[in-house]
């Protein structure tokens, strides 16, 4: 039901990301989920938690592609590529597209192409607001 949109344009255009899945999810339910969400939109996409077990609650479910956003982890750059190829590793084969998103500076997208993801993103940085003193 999304305003001025017409099924196909939902169905050629719009893709979906799962956020927040704990480890609590029934992976029987992701599956369902994702199985009707898939014929109405262009793609499916779940978010993974940062962690060594990060595919269970996802197990099952073909997600078009799984994404890890990296901004938060507060990694230095010498354990960044360590914990991407870790991530990676978990990921492949799971979904078509491995994505990590939220880098913070250009040289990680190597990093990231590297560790075995298909697409990286860098966070923009922040707009700053300067006010004028009247």
């Amino acid at each position: 039901g999304l305003p001025c949109a017409a099924p196909d344009q939902v169905r050629q255009g719009a893709m979906i990301e799962f956020i927040d899945i704990d480890r609590g999810t029934p992976p029987g339910r992701l599956v369902e989920v994702v199985s009707l969400v898939s014929g109405v939109t262009r793609g499916v996409l779940a978010r993974l938690q940062p962690a060594a077990d990060a595919l269970g609650p996802v197990s099952g479910a073909r997600f078009n592609g799984l994404t890890v956003d990296f901004a938060d982890l507060g990694l230095t750059d010498a354990r960044l590529p360590t914990f991407m190829r870790m991530m990676a590793r978990q990921m492949r084969g799971k979904a078509p597209a491995l994505i990590a998103q939220g880098l913070a500076e250009r040289m990680h997208l190597d990093m990231a192409e590297e560790a075995g993801f298909t697409h990286a993103g860098i966070r923009a940085a922040p707009k700053t607001v300067t006010r004028q003193v009247a």
